[in-house]
């Protein structure tokens, strides 16, 4: 299996924090006047861990090729926090374009993309900044360029994130995260996803 990595400037992060700040506020805020509903945006890195011999036999006709991730990655998510410590998230990640490379040409061959469910745990650590972990399930699908469906499935998803107040409200944060997916498929193992998101409260 091999790994490739979707190259991505390391200042994605500064996008969101033009204009921002934040507080060094020790004090942890309480929730009872807080906003529990939340949806989001965002960016996203993936590092995806490729059956390489099946997508072979699969693409290549018997030529040398390698796969990479192309394309665009992105994440929207929506939410609700039962209280301070724990919530609900449901979202979808795209993985972008899986590119076959050989020595004449490339060619898009697939997109992958998951649908995922999480409980969310918030530990907040200053004012303005939280720790968070989730744990749940992904339905992920790698679809053709006809948007015909090659293969599906479900596998378990985690992460940890730090989500940051920039503007001093729970209005808008941002938040950045790393989390893991299971594919477990024939042409995909794994995604590592490093993103940076526009959190919205209401």
């Amino acid at each position: 299996m091999k790994r490739c990595y979707s190259k991505r400037s390391l200042l994605v992060a500064m996008v969101f924090l033009v204009g921002g700040y934040v507080s060094p506020v020790f004090a942890a805020p309480s929730f009872g006047d807080e906003k529990r509903w939340y949806a989001g945006v965002g960016v996203s890195a993936s590092d995806l861990t490729f059956n390489e011999a099946n997508l072979s036999a699969m693409y290549s006709d018997g030529s040398d090729a390698s796969f990479r991730q192309g394309g665009d990655t992105f994440k929207l998510f929506a939410g609700y926090q039962f209280d301070p410590l724990l919530g609900i998230e449901l979202g979808v990640t795209s993985f972008g374009e899986i590119v076959m490379d050989t020595d004449l040409s490339q060619r898009n061959v697939f997109t992958a993309n998951a649908l995922y469910l999480n409980a969310v745990i918030t530990q907040p650590v200053l004012k303005n900044i939280d720790l968070q972990a989730k744990f749940g399930m992904s339905f992920w699908s790698l679809m053709d360029n006809d948007d015909n469906e090659i293969e599906s499935g479900q596998g378990l998803t985690y992460g940890v994130g730090m989500n940051i107040d920039l503007y001093g409200s729970d209005e808008r944060t941002l938040l950045i995260e790393w989390e893991r997916y299971n594919f477990s498929g024939v042409a995909l193992q794994e995604a590592d996803s490093m993103s940076a998101s526009i959190k919205f409260r209401f």
